[in-house]
């Protein structure tokens, strides 16, 4: 069982992913600025720097949130798959954003963010699903 100040930390971590996610998906990634993120969150600049170091940290967050649940997802799907790739990958966690609440910019900001990291998938593709 986790204790009480453990389950506080994980609700004000998950309080500014909520917060972050409306925000990039009404304004867009590159519009939106860390404080519109702390103050949507309602805490101070020091509490939220305790949790991430910059936007671009609660952004990676909440891909790798994305592309974990996807893998979680289509983990068997994968599993069969030999030469399983980043594309490949790519190609479910964008099926997956447009199952979902994610507005067309925020997945558009998502595509773009990780569109030139294909080697970074890979490395982690190999590391958790081999």
């Amino acid at each position: 069982m986790i204790s009480k100040r453990e389950q506080n930390k994980e609700k004000r971590r998950a309080t500014i992913l909520d917060n972050a996610i409306q925000l990039f998906d009404r304004q867009g990634y590159d519009a939106t600025t860390t404080r519109q993120v702390i103050q949507a969150a309602h805490m101070s600049s020091a509490t939220f720097y305790q949790y991430f170091a910059d936007k671009h940290a609660v952004f990676k967050t909440i891909a790798i949130n994305a592309i974990d649940t996807t893998v979680s997802k289509y983990e068997a799907q994968l599993a069969d798959k030999a030469n399983f790739t980043a594309q490949d990958l790519a190609t479910l966690i964008n099926q997956k954003l447009e199952q979902g609440p994610f507005s067309p910019r925020l997945i558009a900001d998502f595509t773009d963010e990780f569109s030139g990291h294909h080697d970074a998938l890979n490395v982690y593709i190999h590391h958790e699903l081999v």
